[in-house]
């Protein structure tokens, strides 16, 4: 009878210690790191194009399309993927893509801003 509950308690201190170590190693931190990437998008079909395949890409947890400044923003685990990359599988869609730097950041402010002044050197040319 002894023996029985010796086992009993050893088998339920083990299954404990277990689950203890598989919680230690779900709560492993992941290096998630984000990128800017402007990319040659035209129109709404080539941002659903980039929606719709880029988040198959290994590593990528998350991602954003901009039309307007040509900007995809892409969060993604280090350990499984890079920059480059990313880039690489926007160019296999048929983009020209480059990763923006600080110094090239580009804004939806400065976007408008040269748009209304392309407007209007065409509204003085008439």
């Amino acid at each position: 009878m002894r023996t029985i509950k010796l086992l009993a308690t050893s088998a339920i201190t083990l299954l404990f210690i277990l689950t203890i170590n598989q919680q230690g190693f779900a709560q492993k931190t992941k290096n998630i790191e984000e990128v800017k990437i402007k990319a040659s998008m035209k129109c709404g079909g080539c941002k659903a194009k980039i929606e719709k395949n880029i988040p198959f890409e290994k590593g990528v947890k998350e991602l954003s399309v901009d039309l307007e400044t040509k900007t995809v923003t892409i969060k993604y685990i280090t350990d499984k993927t890079n920059p480059e990359n990313l880039v690489s599988a926007l160019e296999k869609l048929g983009f020209e893509a480059e990763i923006i730097t600080h110094e090239k950041e580009i804004k939806k402010e400065d976007v408008k801003d040269k748009k209304k002044k392309s407007n209007s050197d065409y509204e003085q040319d008439d």
